[in-house]
């Protein structure tokens, strides 16, 4: 139901049909639950996997397609387990408006401005020779243009 509401955007479609089946084969597998019962200490432990994939996770030798596949090519980055939390975010608030859930264990999840988006912050400036260039051509242009003289005028008659 949920994917099915992406189908237009094929990009958005395969990576988060891949989040969901991360989660539900981790789910299954690792803790024996279904999606359903997963509880907030239970996405901190995923969290914590995101960031490093045991081998069985990530084996190079696992084929990518398949029942036995390698899942995961090497550790999260932090903006990419970021993405993965969000998207199942999505997933779980709508499970949870269809009525398929009756919470979100990721809805608790702070919100972290990462030091990702604060690192590509570029400041720029001029220094004080520059800015007091500017500061003269902009006294020396003209005090009114054209449009304000006329308006000027025309509430002056």
């Amino acid at each position: 139901m949920w994917l099915a509401e992406y189908t237009a955007s094929p990009h958005t479609l395969r990576s988060y049909r891949k989040e969901a089946v991360r989660l539900l084969l981790r789910a299954t597998r690792a803790l024996g639950k279904p999606l359903s019962s997963l509880t907030r200490e239970d996405f901190l432990l995923y969290e914590r996997f995101l960031a490093a994939p045991t081998l069985d996770w990530a084996d190079p030798d696992l084929p990518r397609r398949g029942r036995t596949r390698r899942l995961f090519d090497g550790p999260l980055s932090e903006r990419s387990q970021h993405q993965a939390l969000s998207i199942l975010s999505g997933r779980l608030t709508y499970l949870m408006s269809a009525g398929s859930l009756a919470g979100n264990p990721l809805a608790l999840r702070r919100r972290r401005i990462t030091s990702v988006r604060q690192s590509r912050r570029v400041e720029r400036y001029l220094d004080h020779k520059l800015w007091n260039h500017v500061l003269a051509s902009v006294e020396q242009g003209p005090r009114l243009t054209e449009r304000m003289h006329s308006t000027t005028n025309a509430v002056a008659d």
